[in-house]
Protein backbone atom coordinates (compact mmCIF):
# COMPACT_ATOMS: atom_id res chain seq x y z
CA UNK A 1 0.00 0.00 0.00
CA UNK A 2 1.30 3.41 -1.09
CA UNK A 3 1.41 5.85 1.52
CA UNK A 4 -0.04 9.03 1.04
CA UNK A 5 1.76 12.07 -0.63
CA UNK A 6 1.48 15.83 1.31
CA UNK A 7 2.41 18.70 -1.29
CA UNK A 8 4.32 21.15 0.65
CA UNK A 9 5.84 23.86 -0.75
CA UNK A 10 9.12 26.23 0.79
CA UNK A 11 10.98 28.40 -0.11
CA UNK A 12 14.68 27.51 -1.53
CA UNK A 13 17.82 29.65 -1.92
CA UNK A 14 19.77 29.39 -4.74
CA UNK A 15 22.66 27.48 -3.55
CA UNK A 16 19.66 24.78 -2.11
CA UNK A 17 18.58 24.48 -5.77
CA UNK A 18 22.23 24.28 -6.98
CA UNK A 19 22.31 20.96 -4.74
CA UNK A 20 19.24 19.88 -5.75
CA UNK A 21 19.69 19.92 -9.41
CA UNK A 22 23.48 18.35 -8.60
CA UNK A 23 22.23 15.78 -6.31
CA UNK A 24 19.46 15.26 -8.87
CA UNK A 25 21.96 14.72 -11.74
CA UNK A 26 24.01 12.53 -9.81
CA UNK A 27 21.58 10.11 -9.21
CA UNK A 28 18.60 9.90 -11.66
CA UNK A 29 16.67 11.20 -9.33
CA UNK A 30 13.71 13.58 -9.79
CA UNK A 31 13.57 16.60 -7.60
CA UNK A 32 10.90 15.69 -5.62
CA UNK A 33 12.53 12.41 -4.57
CA UNK A 34 16.07 14.30 -4.38
CA UNK A 35 14.46 16.46 -1.81
CA UNK A 36 12.30 13.78 0.30
CA UNK A 37 15.94 11.74 0.52
CA UNK A 38 17.26 14.72 2.17
CA UNK A 39 14.96 15.17 4.18
CA UNK A 40 15.14 12.07 5.66
CA UNK A 41 18.82 11.76 5.51
CA UNK A 42 18.53 15.36 8.05
CA UNK A 43 16.43 13.90 10.60
CA UNK A 44 18.75 10.68 10.37
CA UNK A 45 21.93 13.58 11.39
CA UNK A 46 19.49 15.27 14.16
CA UNK A 47 18.64 12.11 15.24
CA UNK A 48 22.60 11.22 16.13
CA UNK A 49 23.22 14.49 16.57
CA UNK A 50 20.47 14.52 19.53
CA UNK A 51 21.50 10.88 20.93
CA UNK A 52 25.06 12.50 21.33
CA UNK A 53 26.54 11.00 18.47
CA UNK A 54 29.38 11.77 15.82
CA UNK A 55 29.07 10.36 11.92
CA UNK A 56 32.33 9.08 10.51
CA UNK A 57 32.70 9.40 6.88
CA UNK A 58 35.18 6.95 5.27
CA UNK A 59 36.53 8.16 2.23
CA UNK A 60 37.36 5.97 -1.37
CA UNK A 61 41.37 6.50 -0.41
CA UNK A 62 40.76 4.39 3.20
CA UNK A 63 41.06 7.78 4.87
CA UNK A 64 37.97 8.80 7.66
CA UNK A 65 37.14 11.97 8.70
CA UNK A 66 34.94 12.68 11.67
CA UNK A 67 32.04 14.92 11.78
CA UNK A 68 31.11 16.63 15.30
CA UNK A 69 27.94 17.46 15.23
CA UNK A 70 27.79 20.42 17.95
Amino acid sequence: MTEPITKVSFNAIPTAVRAIEIAAELTGDTRTDTINRAVQLYAFVEKIRHDGGHLVVHNADGTANRLDLA
